[in-house]
């Protein structure tokens, strides 16, 4: 085989193995669709909406807001994190985003929402990675590695900004 085909056979190997590389890493690591749903307080005085991805972690988060809210006077939304493009900011008292960082980005959605309501004092980020330490530039938000072990924590971070948007809540 002459050398010239020898070098675009391994070009090519290496183009497979890097396409294949992505394709794995996309569907291992890729968030599901999280269905909508809302859970009406019957003496609600506040509106809080959770967007986000869905993962076992997520989902987990998501539960233990909505536990440690049960009691108290909220409408609680949830919707997947890709609807925050229809999200209104003064219609909520407060808003959760739960994003993953793929492929070395936050998540289009959340980063747009950001973005584009830059002073939104009720917005809460939390953000995962695989270290756990990125975030949306510009953003105080709370960051996690998406550890199972970590979720009690998490909420209890989440639940902490949210009663300081509503302390009497």
């Amino acid at each position: 085989m002459s050398t010239r085909k020898k070098v675009t056979l391994a070009a090519v190997l290496v183009g497979l193995t890097l396409f294949s590389s992505l394709t794995w890493y996309n569907v291992k690591y890729s968030m599901e669709f999280v269905p909508s749903f809302t859970i009406k307080s019957e003496n609600s005085i506040y509106n809080l909406l959770i967007a986000t991805q869905g993962s076992a972690y997520k989902r987990s988060l998501v539960d233990g807001v909505i536990e440690q809210l049960k009691n108290r006077p909220f409408n609680i939304t949830v919707i997947d994190v890709s609807a925050l493009a229809d999200v209104n900011t003064e219609e909520w008292t407060a808003i959760v985003i739960l994003h993953t960082w793929e492929s070395w980005r936050p998540q289009q959605d959340a980063m747009s929402f950001v973005h584009r309501n830059p002073d939104a004092d009720n917005t809460i980020v939390l953000s995962t990675s695989g270290q756990g330490d990125l975030k949306i530039k510009g953003i105080d938000a709370i960051t996690s590695a998406s550890n199972m072990a970590d979720v009690d924590k998490d909420v209890a971070k989440i639940m902490r900004r949210i009663d300081l948007l509503v302390p009497n809540g």
